[in-house]
């Protein structure tokens, strides 16, 4: 089958990235076209377009200086865990198959971003049969549990779920360079019965309807600090490890409120925020009159 030399002139877009000419690489026709679709995206500003086209003709043959195209854009779009993993893709194919040129210009693009990005290290003590762990919405898989996973730098969220539907949901604040190590924590079953125990953590329910979430905001305020609780926990016990004295705070367009509870270890307690706030111990509910709106 008739090939076409990539240089720098034809196909990869490596020349809208500054990269040198990869001569050693070669595409098939049916794989040019997409590429040459892509190298033009890329001179028109169109990333997304120029990644479509770009995996296109990854699907049709895999090239290693595509994947270097890739790894480019995804890093022109701020992407840069995908970009990581592009670049190191590359660095794998032109390693194995003596592309010295290709591997040269991807060994210098992992070298810069391996700098740019966090990473987070998941630990599951214990048994872990039927635990399932996400890292930013993405599912771990055990293999990954000990090992750091590149993360983008900022908030991170991690959400784990035992067999018994026990969830554990923390949001760290990753630094580039940086790797956080989370250790997750399930309550251990109350022995005879239903239900969880553990003497170091606690939980607070939020009780939110649906017709109040919009444009809601909620924090949780403890003496280690506050944070905010995004929307994806509100549906779920949200764990403290130190049980104590904690502020709920929500604010909306409709004004502010503030609500103290105490969480005891091994215990959760129950917060709903509107129309007022209950507070629930047990199966013995407590009302709570919410404060009165703060002075405009």
């Amino acid at each position: 089958m008739k090939t076409l030399i990539v240089t720098a002139s034809v196909g990869l877009g490596l020349t809208a990235w500054g990269a040198p000419a990869l001569a050693d690489e070669r595409l098939t026709p049916a794989a040019q076209e997409p590429m040459q679709r892509a190298e033009d995206a890329v001179r028109r500003g169109d990333y997304l377009g120029a990644l479509q086209a770009a995996r296109a003709s990854l699907e049709i043959q895999s090239v290693a200086a595509t994947h270097l195209f890739i790894a480019r854009t995804h890093q022109r779009l701020g992407q840069i865990v995908d970009a990581l993993g592009s670049a190191q893709r590359c660095l794998r194919e032109a390693t194995a198959q003596t592309l010295p040129a290709t591997r040269s210009s991807c060994s210098a693009l992992v070298n810069t971003l391996s700098t740019a990005i966090g990473r987070v290290t998941v630990s599951v003590p214990g048994a872990a049969a039927g635990v399932t762990v996400q890292l930013e919405g993405r599912t771990l898989s055990a293999e990954q549990w000990s090992e750091p996973v590149p993360v983008t730098p900022g908030d991170v969220q991690i959400v784990a779920t035992d067999a018994s539907g026990h969830r554990f949901v923390r949001t760290v604040a990753v630094s580039a360079g940086e790797t956080a190590r989370i250790q997750v924590i399930f309550p251990p079953p109350v022995p005879g019965g239903e239900g969880s125990e553990v003497s170091t953590v606690g939980w607070i329910v939020l009780q939110i309807p649906p017709e109040m979430r919009l444009g809601l905001r909620v924090q949780i305020a403890g003496a280690t600090g506050s944070r905010e609780v995004s929307p994806a926990e509100w549906d779920a016990p949200v764990q403290v490890l130190a049980p104590g004295q904690y502020r709920v705070i929500t604010s909306s367009a409709s004004g502010t409120t503030n609500q103290s509870v105490s969480v005891p270890p091994g215990e959760s307690r129950q917060v709903t925020v509107f129309p007022s706030m209950t507070v629930s111990t047990g199966r013995t509910p407590r009302q709570v009159e919410p404060p009165p709106s703060p002075p405009s």
